[in-house]
């Protein structure tokens, strides 16, 4: 039985966390997908810019921000990478408000 157990845990957790490799973004390899990737993704996995609508990734920002500060990261960009970043995720994130 813990044999059984030990085997569906391997396997779940293979599938949660070993199948999903790095997510693809667009412009992958861009000087503005490589910011993204390279500020954001240095706390946590980079989300595809579909995740949100622009007004929304603008929000999102925002509070990363203030996370990182939180935490003694200050800056976490300057209003150059803000910029950079803000102008790639409105161009490839989801249509709408």
């Amino acid at each position: 039985m813990e044999l059984i157990c030990a085997g569906v845990c391997l396997t779940l957790s293979l599938f949660q966390f070993g199948c999903r490799g790095k997510q693809s973004v667009p412009e992958s390899g861009s000087p503005s997908a490589l910011l993204y990737e390279g500020r954001c993704g240095m706390c946590h996995q980079v989300y595809h810019p579909l995740g949100h609508t622009y007004t929304g990734w603008i929000k999102v920002v925002s509070r990363m921000e203030k996370n990182a500060e939180t935490v003694g990261i200050r800056p976490l960009l300057t209003e150059e990478e803000k910029n950079t970043i803000l102008a790639y995720l409105k161009k490839h994130a989801i249509k709408g408000f």
